[in-house]
């Protein structure tokens, strides 16, 4: 059996965009992600204890808290769906799994 969408549904579902538009963001997304974990260390040293926003290869935003980052972002006009997001902490963490 199938149900109709609601508005807000529809809306986040036109907001979303075209298959295409979706592949094309999470395929940024990713790139940028896997190219901010290949610099952490570089990165590290430059905004130590920081958060950062990333878009292509370049840290468009920071701040020492996510707040901060959020406001530099707004700022420079740069929408926090587009970038990638990481704390830079200067203590390596250790996992037990």
């Amino acid at each position: 059996m199938t149900r109709r969408l609601n508005s807000q549904e529809r809306t986040a579902l036109r907001e979303a965009g075209t298959p295409k538009e979706i592949r094309d963001r999470i395929l940024a997304y990713t790139g940028a992600v896997t190219r901010l974990s290949s610099r952490q260390q570089e990165l590290v040293m430059q905004y130590p204890k920081q958060w950062v926003a990333v878009k292509d290869d370049d840290v468009v935003c920071s701040g020492h808290t996510l707040s901060e980052l959020a406001t530099d972002c707004a700022k420079k006009g740069v929408g926090l769906r587009d970038v990638a997001i990481r704390y830079l902490d200067t203590e390596k963490r250790v996992m037990v799994l």
